[in-house]
């Protein structure tokens, strides 16, 4: 006869053997789940402090910016297509060098924040001698994305996108010595901000222009002004193939010692100033009336321009003001519609030449053009 005892260890031997088959069966099916349903997945990279050496951000990787990055001086960062950099604190992005950002239509790169850590990230930052060139990006939940300090220089831009923050764009020139800046902004789509454009020189003149510049959603478009301490800072602006939108306090103050020549032409503005922002008519008029472009100089022997200007619900129009000089108005195939105080004003010591070719003029509450020479 059988031991019985043998027979119930060989039984309990055999069990264990099956069970221990089983659970590392099943251990088996969990890891190849695992890496089945990681496969794509790219594990985070932290990253702060300086970049020294040439460096690249390859697609799909996740950077999470645990502090202050710094790209030194004739280094240059590489951040490919479909690249997410998650920012876990109130962090700058300060370039020195070059900054490549290659997005793709279908794959932008993301510059965004960590939203149970923080509202919102600082911003970037180029200082001279910066570079490079940035396409297919979108900056989201930013106070300040993008900062020029003392300095034009700094990437080109195509097809960057930023959303939701204090002001997109600022430059801020300020030195003992002269400086007469150029500068053209564009490939920017701006949302959503309390400022879209800030651009300042405390000593010298701005020539400005905007070109292909979508600003929708702010509480003000943007600001230009040009001072100097010795002589005059003129602003001469040029304003083509933009859109302003939904600009629900206000839309350009543009202030120099000397107002140049303004060029706007090809643009859209819609909604803009005190009033109804979306869909909706305006009930009644406006309590104040912001002007689309409200601008101011000392001095002027220069012109205003409207070229293809398309203006549809805004609380008041263009206001050109010079406190002595000549004032030369054109105004060539444009359309106001629903404009609730004066379409253009214009006033200086004399307003030499009003010429309106082509343009259409709907639902104007004030007068079509106002001019006030002294």
């Amino acid at each position: 006869m059988d031991n019985p005892t043998v027979n119930r260890n060989d039984n309990l031997s055999t069990g264990l053997v099956k069970r221990a088959a089983l659970y590392i069966g099943i251990l088996a099916f969990a890891l190849v789940l695992l890496l089945f349903l990681g496969a794509g997945q790219a594990s985070a990279e932290d990253v702060s402090g300086d970049i020294t050496v040439d460096t690249t951000w390859a697609s799909d990787s996740i950077i999470n910016v645990t502090g202050d990055v710094n790209i030194s001086e004739g280094v240059t960062l590489t951040i490919e297509k479909n690249v997410t950099v998650m920012f876990q604190g109130y962090y700058a992005f300060n370039v020195y060098g070059n900054l490549d950002i290659a997005g793709a239509e279908d794959n932008w790169t993301v510059f965004d924040r960590n939203s149970s850590a923080i509202t919102t990230w600082n911003g970037v930052y180029f200082y001279e001698g910066s570079g490079g060139s940035i396409a297919y990006l979108s900056m989201e939940n930013v106070s300040y994305p993008l900062n020029y300090d003392n300095t034009t220089d700094g990437p080109s831009m195509s097809n960057v996108m930023v959303s939701h923050g204090d002001t997109a764009i600022r430059y801020a020139f300020y030195s003992d010595v002269r400086q007469d800046i150029a500068l053209t902004i564009s490939g920017v789509e701006i949302w959503d901000f309390w400022a879209g454009l800030y651009v300042y020189n405390s000593n010298g003149s701005l020539d400005v222009t905007l070109d292909g510049v979508v600003v929708n959603w702010t509480s003000d478009i943007g600001y230009f002004w040009a001072h100097a301490w010795v002589e005059d800072g003129r602003i001469d602006m040029t304003i083509t193939g933009c859109e302003f939108t939904n600009s629900f306090n206000g839309g350009m103050n543009i202030n120099g010692d000397i107002l140049g020549d303004v060029l706007v032409s090809d643009t859209w503005f819609s909604h803009i100033g005190n009033m109804v922002i979306g869909s909706e008519p305006l009930i009644g008029p406006p309590i104040v009336y912001d002007f689309i472009m409200e601008m101011y100089g000392g001095v002027s022997a220069t012109s205003f321009t409207l070229d293809g200007v398309i203006v549809d619900n805004a609380s008041a129009g263009f206001s050109y003001i010079v406190g002595s000089g000549d004032v030369i108005l054109t105004v060539t195939d444009c359309s106001f519609t629903n404009v609730f105080s004066d379409a253009i004003v214009v006033d200086g010591d004399t307003v030499s030449s009003i010429q309106m070719t082509n343009s259409e003029f709907i639902n104007v509450w004030g007068t079509v053009v106002t001019s006030h020479a002294d």
